[in-house]
């Protein structure tokens, strides 16, 4: 054989079988040809080995999710803090090559597993993880203490063992409960509104909306449920609302499609075909997205036309009752002033002598006529006060003048006639009165109207009292009589403006002149009661204020 010298250069290719140990082909070139041979690969160095799992051991252990693993023996090989914490196990348990039978035994007994009814075959379907070859997610532990525990299984290698992580899922869990119950309470509230609402995306799709919007524009629910753009809603409603669906939608569109960061929030008012009428908002929210709510206001714009009409008929009437009162009130005083005036002559002795009869026709005339004056005043004093012209003149009175003159014309109210018992007017003015701010006119009115009532509800020849005095900075006037008692309806008339049945004879005319009392007495800053007395009448009181232009200034 002939031997040449070359210069060779080897050539390696990894080879491997399954089940036998890998090798490495080295292939040189020899003259006229090439050579080469099989060499087994080297097993690495123990120590390289260790190096690797410790390098291994530190990334776990910087970890901050749970993670341990087990060889094929279900030995424990490695974890780290954060399974030891997640488990509470301390260091001196947790100790490479303990069966992880006896670290899930451990965790039954100190009640920090899944409560299951058969725990020996709950633990043998965990323990499966060691068969499988692909990663696995195995349903949440949910735990006794509340927690629930997510546990990835996956593969330890070829030689088998198993790699266990845990994630807490226990918060995301209690915050997806929290956003579904929160999305049901804000679905369940945007379905209850009145308002039909509709939101809609930067990209002019509808993102949401309720049932009220589908009701109010006629639009499918099917076709709000697929997120329309806002022109196939336009479209949709054109075809439901022919008239004016379609052009409505395609001007609220451009409030929808506006994207300047300035713009303002928009209202308005739809008028649509059908004659509805819908309040349109269309709002900017924080997040880019726009929306829009419609209410339908047709009803209430309907009654507030109404009530405005009303009301203006009320106002034209209040107007044309007030000239009337006035005219009519002063249309009647020129003729009442004749009649005056004739019985005067008549009573008189310059026309003839009068008899008996005649002159008490007579006196019944002027009592009449006199009656007739005061309602006619008072008639004035209400339109007046109606108005909100009547002023108080206050000055300083002297309170036996006021009753002398309220006394007066009872008398010329209610004469003395030949058959008749005459009024029992006492009248009881404390010594020693302080001094008395008042409108001198409207305090002879109220005296009058009040003494006139009692007169009317009393038997003839019944006791009237009347009794003046003071207290602290009030005065009060208090008027009593004999007659039936008040009644509901006579006590309402002296706070209301409501006329007293009327009965019969004397029993006249009180609500009016009531209504006046009542009407001065609050122009004063004073109160008006009104009781029973026992065993029969009534007692009236009258509370006012010892300087009422105080009360006018304070007002």
């Amino acid at each position: 054989m002939q031997h040449c010298e070359a210069e060779t250069t080897p050539v390696k290719l990894q080879i491997t079988w399954p089940d036998q140990p890998d090798f490495e082909l080295v292939e040189f070139a020899i003259p006229g040809g090439a050579a080469g041979y099989y060499r087994a690969l080297e097993e690495p160095a123990t120590d390289q080995r260790e190096i690797s799992l410790a390098h291994i051991s530190g990334i776990i252990d910087a970890l901050t999710t749970p993670i341990a693993i087990f060889n094929a023996n279900r030995e424990l090989v490695q974890f780290n803090r954060a399974y030891a914490t997640l488990w509470n196990l301390d260091s001196k348990f947790l100790v490479p090559g303990l069966d992880e039978r006896a670290i899930l035994d451990r965790l039954r007994t100190e009640n920090m597993l899944p409560a299951e009814v058969n725990y020996q075959t709950w633990r043998a379907q965990h323990l499966t993880s060691y068969a499988q070859k692909v990663p696995r997610e195995n349903a949440p532990w949910h735990l006794p203490d509340g927690r629930s525990i997510k546990v990835i299984s996956a593969p330890a290698g070829p030689r088998g063992g198993v790699i266990y992580v845990f994630d807490d899922i226990t918060e995301r869990l209690k915050l997806e409960s929290t956003n579904k119950a929160f999305s049901n309470v804000q679905r369940e509230s945007l379905n209850a509104l009145a308002e039909a609402v509709a939101v809609f995306g930067t990209n002019g799709r509808l993102t949401l909306s309720n049932p009220r919007l589908s009701a109010l524009w006629k639009l499918p629910s099917n076709t709000l449920g697929q997120h329309p753009h806002i022109d196939k809603i336009a479209e949709a409603c054109g075809s439901a609302m022919p008239e004016d669906g379609a052009s409505i939608w395609r001007d609220l569109k451009r409030g929808i499609i506006d994207l300047n960061p300035t713009r303002a929030d928009t209202t308005g008012r739809i008028n649509r075909a059908d004659g509805r009428l819908l309040d349109y908002t269309i709002t900017r929210l924080p997040d880019g997205q726009t929306m829009m709510t419609f209410l339908d206001v047709t009803e209430s714009a309907s009654y507030s036309r109404v009530l405005k009409e009303r009301n203006d008929a009320l106002v034209a009437a209040d107007v044309l009752k007030d000239a009337f009162v006035e005219n009519v009130s002063y249309e009647l005083r020129s003729p009442l002033t004749n009649i005056i005036g004739f019985a005067d002559l008549l009573a008189s002795d310059e026309v003839g002598t009068l008899n008996d009869k005649q002159r008490a026709y007579t006196d019944y005339i002027r009592a009449s006529s006199v009656t007739l004056g005061v309602l006619i005043d008072n008639i004035l004093d209400l339109a007046s006060v109606d108005a909100g012209i009547a002023e108080l003149r206050p000055e300083l009175q002297n309170i036996t003048n006021l009753v002398e003159k309220a006394r007066a014309g009872l008398s010329a109210t209610f004469p003395e006639v030949s058959g008749e018992q005459p009024i029992n007017l006492v009248i009881d003015i404390a010594d020693e009165l302080p001094p008395f701010i008042a409108d001198g006119t409207r305090i002879v009115q109220i005296l009058y109207n009040l003494l006139s009532n009692a007169a009317r509800f009393s038997p003839p020849g019944g006791e009237i009292r009347l009794t003046v005095s003071a207290r602290a900075e009030r005065m009060l006037f208090v008027i009593e009589d004999e007659g039936p008692g008040l009644t509901d309806e006579m006590k309402e008339a002296i706070l209301t403006r409501i006329d007293t049945p009327a009965d019969s004879g004397r029993q006249r005319g009180a609500g009016l002149g009531l209504a006046i009392v009542k009407t001065f007495v609050n122009l004063h800053g004073g109160v008006i009661t009104a009781e029973k007395r026992a065993p029969r009448g009534s007692r009236i009181t009258v509370n006012l204020p010892r300087d009422s232009a105080m009360v006018g200034a304070a007002e």
